[in-house]
């Protein structure tokens, strides 16, 4: 299973590899600070204890974090999901055009045809020319 991955990697994922990264860094940073609100917004509703008891300097800090956490994670959400649709739309032709070869390769030569996409949606091809 490695080597197959290893080759869709460096064979059609090559010119890629670096958007891929940016985008699964962004993912999951994007987690990992929607993650992280409500942990502050919970100590923040903890430094208010009753009427009159209210541990100012813990609430403004959690929510200053909460000011930064928040537009964060929208910027990497955002981030994500526009870098994905770059990959795909730029990687999409591609693999049709590379399925359409192998299959006139495998008719030529009066090959029997198989299925040639593995996992079509998250981009990876499978040629068995």
């Amino acid at each position: 299973m490695i080597p197959l991955l290893k080759r869709l990697w460096s064979r059609y994922m090559s010119g890629y590899k670096w958007l891929c990264l940016i985008t699964a860094t962004s993912a999951c940073l994007y987690v990992i600070l929607l993650i992280l609100q409500p942990v502050f917004i919970g100590r923040a509703v903890d430094g208010i204890v009753s009427k009159g008891d209210v541990n100012l300097p813990l609430v403004m800090k959690n929510l200053l974090i909460l000011c930064v956490f928040v537009p964060l994670s929208s910027l990497f959400q955002w981030l994500n999901q526009y870098l994905t649709s770059v990959l795909s739309v730029e990687k999409t032709p591609i693999v049709r055009k590379l399925s359409y070869m192998c299959h006139r390769s495998q008719l030529d030569n009066n090959k029997t045809v198989f299925m040639f996409f593995t996992f079509y949606g998250a981009g990876f091809y499978a040629c068995p020319c």
